[in-house]
């Protein structure tokens, strides 16, 4: 036993399964790939994490094993795996768009404003009574003060 001897020593870091359910109409994203089933990894992996809501549905936060996420409220957060199985709830909506109808020379003219609120994407749809019509837009955020509008 005096000769050198050659020792090979494979480590297996365990892994921890990360189950991801949907309620209402949307989808998630993992590191850009669309979810579709449990995904296991080892912990202190991070994952990026996107919620995607359906046309009509607007996303509303996450539940289960957050304590986990670097931002429970936020479309888009990272997961920090912990040495242990994470199971998370994407919760959906169906989106109450404010609507603004008012009556200009005797048309009706809508604006469809969502989601509402809306985080990082405002959509604006109008009527056909708005076609041809210059249209301004303001943004105001909750102190009165404009933080965007289409006339820059």
């Amino acid at each position: 036993m005096d000769d050198d001897k050659e020792v090979t020593t494979t480590f297996i870091l365990p892994e921890y399964t990360l189950t991801i359910h949907i309620e209402g109409q949307g989808e998630v994203e993992v590191d850009d790939q669309i979810y579709t089933e449990a995904i296991t990894v080892p912990a202190g992996n991070e994952l990026d994490l996107q919620a995607i809501a359906a046309t009509d549905w607007v996303f509303e936060g996450w539940s289960g094993d957050t304590d986990h996420l670097a931002d429970a409220d936020s479309l888009w957060t990272t997961l920090s795996m912990p040495a242990q199985d994470v199971e998370i709830l994407a919760h959906f909506d169906e989106d109450d768009a404010t609507s603004l109808e008012t009556v200009i020379d005797h048309e009706q003219l809508k604006v469809h404003v969502y989601p509402n609120p809306a985080e990082d994407v405002l959509r604006v749809e109008v009527g056909e009574a708005f076609h041809g019509r210059l249209i301004t837009i303001h943004l105001y955020d909750v102190h009165g003060k404009t933080f965007a509008d289409n006339n820059a």
